[in-house]
């Protein structure tokens, strides 16, 4: 690894991220660039175009000390101590990859595809306080509905439906070559669980049940039957439950779930799914001011693993918009909470150290909460008033 450059990505050469519209991205978190093409996975001239642009630039920049820009998201969590998604890919593939020896070596459509990260549409249930209409489909349904009150505030993503890409004799034709070396598929959304289409890729995937590794960001809310059998036959399985609090906290953040119902389904997969690794990823964001210490505690009582990852694309969601009385509650909590971790302590409070209160965003951050209570019929101040006193 010390011989490695230092600012080098195995999803420069051995990982595919395919978006909710058949778009392609090194991984699910990079940022594309301006000047980067539109590349989509329907014809194999496209790929390469793919490979010789995207790739070759972070592949470029990597070699000559530089960080890619595109991945902001990881150069942020990196310095915050954080465990990032370059860090997992350069552990799990740097020792397997015989075509990363070389730093030199090209990063062409040749190379063989290790990790996938596949988004098969946006179609979700919940209309997250944080996501945004080209992941989630009742998020782009209200977006639409009420175009002008969120355009008075800032906010609105024109992002069209994604096509079908999935239907298309292009995609099975890529699907083939894609997964023929795939050790690792990890399946969003939308949220996965509930999109149709996971199920038959997992009739797919069911020759490679006892050697590839699945793994699901899910928000937990519903586990159909199909999908639960199905799981059944697969090996290993890590599923990732899209958590931000306890109870009320997550039914607002994460609009309209059930803790109830979220609750019901872990139990079951600790029941009927006993090699699947059940863990939470928790958006850390304004509100983790608030709903994090009982989250942390509550995950501890389950023997789950919470895995922190910051928000992107809404500067009025991060911890600049937080009054410094509440910061400095919560950073009281982090230096003397014993059910952290070193890697969670340190992530949170660098992210703190880094952090400004910006009143602005702070006057941001209550023009969409006043919003969505409207629209939603939610309480923000009922539901998150007695973490503020």
């Amino acid at each position: 690894m010390s011989d490695r450059p230092k600012y080098e990505c195995m999803a420069t050469y051995h990982s595919i991220c395919i978006n909710q519209n058949g778009t392609l991205d090194p991984c699910c978190q990079y940022l594309p660039q301006k000047v980067e093409p539109k590349i989509t996975t329907y014809d194999f001239t496209e790929y390469e175009s793919y490979c010789n642009n995207t790739r070759r630039r972070m592949h470029d920049d990597a070699t000559n000390g530089i960080r890619h820009s595109g991945c902001s998201k990881c150069w942020q969590e990196e310095d915050a101590g954080g465990l990032t998604l370059r860090n997992r890919l350069n552990n799990r593939y740097i020792g397997r990859s015989i075509l990363a020896i070389d730093p030199n070596n090209p990063t062409d459509a040749n190379n063989p595809i290790y990790h996938v990260e596949l988004r098969l549409g946006n179609y979700c249930n919940l209309k997250c306080v944080t996501c945004f209409p080209k992941s989630s489909s009742t998020v782009y349904a209200e977006r639409v509905k009420y175009k002008e009150e969120f355009n008075k505030i800032g906010i609105y993503d024109s992002y069209p439906m994604p096509p079908k890409f999935w239907e298309t004799e292009e995609f099975n034709e890529f699907s083939t070559k894609l997964l023929s070396d795939v050790m690792h598929i990890n399946i969003t959304g939308g949220e996965p669980f509930i999109i149709p289409e996971v199920v038959n890729f997992l009739d797919k995937m069911i020759h490679k049940k006892d050697s590839v590794i699945l793994s699901f960001n899910t928000n937990l809310t519903v586990v159909p039957d199909k999908l639960r059998e199905r799981l059944m036959e697969f090996t290993d399985i890590f599923i990732y439950a899209s958590i931000e609090g306890i109870g009320g906290l997550n039914d607002y953040l994460r609009f309209p779930s059930k803790w109830d119902d979220i609750q019901k389904n872990i139990n079951m997969i600790k029941t009927d799914i006993p090699q699947a690794k059940l863990n939470i990823n928790h958006t850390f964001q304004h509100a983790s001011v608030y709903s994090l210490p009982e989250l942390i505690e509550y995950a501890h009582s389950q023997s789950m693993h919470v895995n922190l990852t910051s928000v992107q694309g809404y500067p009025r969601l991060t911890l600049d918009s937080v009054t410094p009385k509440h910061i400095e509650k919560f950073q009281e909590w982090a230096y003397n909470s014993t059910l952290l971790d070193n890697t969670q302590q340190e992530f949170i409070l660098n992210m703190i150290k880094s952090s400004k209160f910006d009143p602005e965003l702070h006057k941001q951050y209550n023009e969409y909460m006043d919003l969505l209570d409207r629209i939603r019929g939610t309480n923000y101040q009922k539901t998150f008033g007695p973490y503020m006193s």
